[in-house]
């Protein structure tokens, strides 16, 4: 028989959305409205992406195998302003159910079936040496001097910088508690 097939994430506010798809559908997965790489829909107010395959025909044997399955990817990333240390707690939904059918099954919800993870927002280390290519092979040679007094700029994705760091004495500099 059918079922109606919708799958939920639901992400917390500490996650920004960058994109999602449907990678793939089993074989035995009919009948569905998605299809592969088909985005989902992203709802900015709750924060969450929704994939609506509508009423789906499975024609398995009852044994769960990847012929069965169907697979979504969500791409997220720290949102700016979250602290590192900070947990994150994701939560996907499966929501099954009995459309209007023949068989003398009543329609409506089936249980859902969640998946939740959480997640450690973890900060990150970037530096460095700064040095007088003399050989301009744009490969640091071990007698090739550190430069004092460069300026280095940690930028986003955006091109913003977020902090500044100037080159010590011996051409090094670090940016610390950065959050990816």
């Amino acid at each position: 028989g059918k079922q109606g097939l919708v799958i939920t994430d639901a992400m917390p506010s500490g996650l920004q959305y960058v994109s999602s798809k449907v990678i793939s559908i089993g074989g035995n997965v009919q009948d569905n409205t998605l299809l592969v790489n088909d985005p989902g829909s992203f709802h900015a107010g709750t924060n969450t992406v929704s994939f609506d395959f509508g009423a789906v025909t499975n024609l398995g044997d009852n044994v769960v195998n990847t012929l069965d399955t169907v697979v979504v990817e969500v791409v997220a990333k720290v949102a700016g302003g979250t602290a590192s240390g900070t947990n994150l707690l994701n939560t996907a939904t499966l929501s099954p159910t009995i459309p209007t059918n023949p068989y003398g099954v009543p329609p409506g919800p089936m249980p859902p079936s969640v998946d939740t993870k959480t997640v450690t927002v973890v900060s990150a280390t970037v530096g460095n040496f700064a040095f007088e290519d003399q050989n301009g092979d744009g490969i640091q040679q071990g007698t090739e001097p550190g430069v004092q007094g460069v300026v280095v700029q940690l930028r986003d994705m955006g091109g913003n910088i977020v902090a500044t760091q100037t080159t010590g004495a011996n051409g090094l500099y670090l940016f610390t508690n950065v959050v990816p």
